[in-house]
């Protein structure tokens, strides 16, 4: 549980860019050299990692995630070589406050439908309208980026996700 909170937590790192001069096209390179200790005191470390950065309403890099592999330091690490990571950033430009007061619900219909069916039956779930937009943005190049890591569908690899505020939504 640390180490997604320390993974969770690095993803708001990347809001500290304003306020340290660091532009957007640099996180790349920043988040390879991430180093997640409470990741290693629990068996893992992470590799290859990929930034996902996406434009919301006016903001260049409101939406901001990182996917990584997973590297086994031990057996008995619960998360195994090849395993990947996807870590969400939580609420912090002006865009996402506006995506976190868009609280209606939808139930299911169009244009959430395809939501709804990749989790499945929930008979008389909703789904938040802000975060429902933020999942349609970030899907495909977070999939894209399991993909290219080995994490795709059908891989037999197992895929965790962590995030805080309105990234664990």
């Amino acid at each position: 549980a640390k180490a997604m909170a320390e993974v969770a937590s690095a993803a708001s790192c990347s809001f500290q860019t304003q306020k340290n001069n660091i532009h957007m096209e640099d996180l790349p390179k920043i988040y390879q050299r991430f180093r997640c200790d409470e990741c290693e005191v629990a068996g893992f470390e992470l590799e290859d990692v990929t930034t996902v950065v996406e434009k919301d309403f006016k903001d260049d890099d409101a939406l901001f995630a990182f996917v990584a592999r997973a590297k086994s330091l031990r057996a008995d690490s619960t998360i195994k070589d090849g395993n990947c990571i996807v870590s969400i950033r939580g609420t912090k430009k002006g865009a996402n406050w506006w995506r976190n007061f868009a609280v209606n619900f939808r139930n299911g219909q169009e244009p959430d439908q395809a939501a709804f069916n990749e989790a499945g039956e929930c008979e008389g779930c909703g789904i938040h309208v802000g975060y429902s937009n933020i999942y349609h943005v970030l899907k495909p190049p977070i999939v894209a980026a399991l993909e290219s890591l080995g994490c795709g569908a059908g891989s037999g690899q197992a895929v965790y996700a962590t995030g805080h505020s309105m990234g664990a939504g």
